[in-house]
């Protein structure tokens, strides 16, 4: 019996980076039926695994970064990695990055509940909030909003006083003003718009 189309392929490629090239296929050809072929045209579409990093994957570690940015030493890190103290994240899926950074799976039906001590209740008028992460369409749910970080009441009117979270493909920032500074305007949504 012989099978057309194409053979001794395989679906998998293992590569690790900075080995230099690796060829894919290198016994893989085409079996026709015989008659004459005008043309062939194929695509190959690579993918990583790994959650966090891609083709262009990131080259310096969170720490790295941190110190790039100009990040503020006394940051809170919201997701950290989990001990006796710090068990919030127990449950999240990982996956390990670049010189041991901890790096978050969520796909809408997980989340991590920070406890009150760790994340103040009202933003003061300087703040930063710092995230990396990759994000693509969601098929389907395109119209539901994406939260990434949420502080709201602890009462039935679940008020957000600050939230973070993606919808439509924009990046949307909601700040909400204390109730002492009802008389002062500021704007309370910042909307970027996302390519992805």
């Amino acid at each position: 019996m012989v099978l057309f189309g194409w053979q001794h392929w395989s679906k998998r490629v293992d590569y690790e980076p900075g080995t230099g090239s690796k060829q894919l296929f290198p016994k893989m050809h085409l079996e026709t039926c015989g008659g004459p072929l005008s043309s062939v045209r194929t695509t190959v579409e690579l993918q990583n695994n790994h959650i966090g990093k891609g083709c262009d994957r990131e080259t310096y570690s969170e720490k790295s970064l941190q110190k790039l940015c100009g990040a503020s030493s006394g940051s809170t890190d919201l997701l950290p990695a989990s001990s006796a103290s710090t068990n919030w994240t127990a449950s999240l899926v990982t996956d390990s990055g670049r010189d041991s950074d901890l790096i978050f799976r969520f796909d809408g039906h997980q989340a991590a509940k920070i406890p009150d001590w760790v994340v103040p209740q009202n933003l003061t008028d300087q703040f930063t909030i710092a995230t990396w992460m990759k994000h693509g369409p969601t098929p389907g749910l395109r119209a539901e909003k994406e939260t990434l970080l949420c502080n709201s009441d602890k009462t039935e009117m679940n008020r957000h006083h600050y939230s973070l979270y993606v919808h439509n493909c924009r990046l949307v920032f909601l700040l909400r003003r204390d109730f002492t500074q009802v008389d002062t305007f500021r704007p309370a949504e910042f909307h970027w718009k996302l390519e992805q």
